[in-house]
């Protein structure tokens, strides 16, 4: 829409307007909805795609993904904890347990509640979860309006920016006591706190695509960091079989079926 109405507003003979779009993975439909942007008629008009080299050379073994041919990074390991899903906070608790991870993101599936799971979370123990959004100072829509004026975008740009800053080091994150940020899968794509060491999936999602955004929140720019995914069905292990194969990744199991509620 703002592309849009920039296009409408400019006098005739202005310069055509210059689009820079960024993505991990630049895949066809990315490229195709960026030519429709720019008033083209499709992925052709979109441009030239220009990457960069990573900071830390990936192993041939691990398959490209994307016109960019973006790979997901070697300092990145892949566990996957199955069991029950009456259990899986139980699960949870275990893989936290046996990781011990400082900075760690939960993410679960997309039509989830974020709050009914934060709400879960504290119950079962994890009194540090807090919603993604409410740690950012963003507020939920239903509550817009009733705390409008409370907080001014200003204060909000400085508290990410505080949060961000907590996450860069080492030691500012064992000095933050940095919470276990719960979110979904849509809402984590673009989240870039560097020093996230863990990201548990609470269900495997359903693309590989989602599997990449959501996994690559972790182990960046040559960071060591570890994709937990909880899973609960023998769908979602052969759909984790499928990922492993098409990504080229090793892929850590853990059988968690013997876990009650």
């Amino acid at each position: 829409l703002v592309l849009e109405w920039l296009r409408r507003s400019r006098p005739r003979g202005a310069p055509k307007l210059q689009l820079v779009s960024c993505s991990a993975t630049v895949c066809a439909e990315t490229r195709r909805g960026v030519g429709w942007l720019v008033g083209g008629g499709g992925k052709r008009d979109a441009g030239v795609v220009v990457t960069a080299a990573p900071a830390h050379p990936p192993p041939r073994s691990l398959a490209q993904r994307g016109v960019g041919n973006v790979r997901l990074p070697s300092t990145l390991s892949h566990s996957v904890y199955s069991g029950r899903a009456a259990a899986r906070l139980v699960m949870l608790r275990v893989a936290s347990e046996e990781l011990m991870p400082e900075a760690p993101l939960l993410v679960i599936p997309n039509g989830g509640s974020v709050p009914r799971c934060v709400d879960e979370l504290r119950k079962a123990g994890f009194l540090s979860a807090v919603a993604l959004n409410q740690a950012l100072g963003v507020l939920p829509a239903d509550e817009g309006d009733a705390a409008q004026g409370e907080a001014s975008p200003e204060g909000m740009m400085q508290q990410r920016q505080l949060l961000a800053d907590s996450y860069r080091s080492e030691a500012s994150r064992r000095q933050a006591e940095l919470p276990l940020l719960v979110t979904s899968e849509h809402a984590v794509r673009g989240v870039d706190f560097k020093g996230l060491d863990c990201v548990f999936l609470l269900g495997l999602p359903q693309r590989v695509d989602s599997y990449v955004h959501a996994a690559g929140r972790t182990a960046r720019e040559g960071r060591r960091g570890r994709a937990v995914s909880l899973i609960f069905s023998e769908e979602e292990a052969q759909r984790m079989d499928d990922f492993r194969r098409e990504l080229g990744i090793k892929v850590e199991k853990i059988d968690l079926s013997f876990l009650r509620p």
